[in-house]
C-alpha cells in the first residue's frame, strides 16, 4: 500500500546514485554513498515502531454517509510521488481521514525540469487513485486532486494540444481521467505527499501527522 514510501525512496535514490557513480559490482562504493546506505539498513530495525491502522473506518455500527477521496502529488529533483487518503463521514457527526495509500517513482536520469516532473507526479497520483476509486466505488466528483504546482494547474486548466508532445500527452491523460474542476492548489507545506520526494528516516515517519 506504500505506507513506508517516504523511507523506502531513499533506497531508491540511493540505488540510482549508485548505478551513477559507475563503480563495478566488486568495487567499493564511494564514502558518501556508502555511508547513506548502512544508515539506511541501520533504520530497518525501527520498523517496527511504525503503526498503521488496518481499518480506515470506525466500528461497524457506525453508519457511514459519505466517502471523498483526496489525491496528493509532488515532485522534487530527485523523486516524485503521490499520497491518497480517504474522508469518511458518518451519521453521528464523525469524519475521519486516513492514508490508504502512497506510491513512489525515482526521477528519470535524463534532466528533466521540476514542472514536468510534477506533471509526471499528477499522473502517477491519477492513476494510483482511480485503481482505488473503482475498489472503493468512489464516483469521481467525490475525488479531489492536489498540486502544489501552479505550473501542472495551468497545464490542466488548458487544451492539451496547445503544448509540445511531452505536457501535451500527459495533460490529455489527466483530461481522459479527471475533470479538471477537480484539480486543486495546496501549499508545500500542506502537502503530505512531500514526504515522498524527499524520503525521512523511520524516526521522522513514526512521528508524522500526514
Amino acid at each position: 500500500m506504500g505506507f513506508l514510501s517516504p523511507f523506502i525512496i531513499k533506497a531508491k535514490i540511493l540505488i540510482q546514485l549508485a548505478w551513477q557513480s559507475g563503480v563495478d559490482w566488486d568495487e567499493i562504493m564511494p564514502d558518501e554513498i556508502n555511508k547513506d546506505i548502512k544508515d539506511w539498513f541501520q533504520q530497518l530495525e525501527l520498523l517496527e515502531t511504525i503503526k498503521i491502522d488496518r481499518c480506515i473506518r470506525l466500528k461497524q455500527h457506525e453508519k457511514e454517509v459519505n466517502i471523498s477521496l483526496h489525491a496528493f502529488c509532488d515532485a522534487s529533483e530527485l523523486a516524485y510521488g503521490t499520497a491518497i487518503y480517504a474522508t469518511t463521514s458518518y451519521d453521528n457527526g464523525k469524519t475521519i481521514s486516513k492514508l490508504i495509500a502512497s506510491k513512489t517513482r525515482v526521477a528519470p536520469l535524463i534532466s528533466t525540469s521540476i514542472p514536468r516532473l510534477e506533471l509526471m507526479a499528477a499522473v502517477l497520483c491519477i492513476n494510483l487513485v482511480n485503481s482505488i476509486a473503482y475498489v472503493y466505488k468512489v464516483s469521481s466528483d467525490k475525488i479531489t486532486y492536489w498540486t502544489d504546482s501552479m505550473d501542472v494547474l495551468h497545464w490542466i486548466h488548458s487544451a492539451s494540444r496547445r503544448y509540445k508532445p511531452f505536457v501535451a500527452n500527459r495533460v490529455g491523460e489527466i483530461h481522459s481521467k479527471s475533470s479538471p474542476e477537480n484539480w486543486r492548489y495546496v501549499p508545500t507545506d500542506l502537502n503530505p505527499a512531500d514526504l515522498t520526494t524527499r524520503g525521512i528516516n523511520i524516526q521522522k515517519l513514526a512521528k508524522s501527522k500526514s
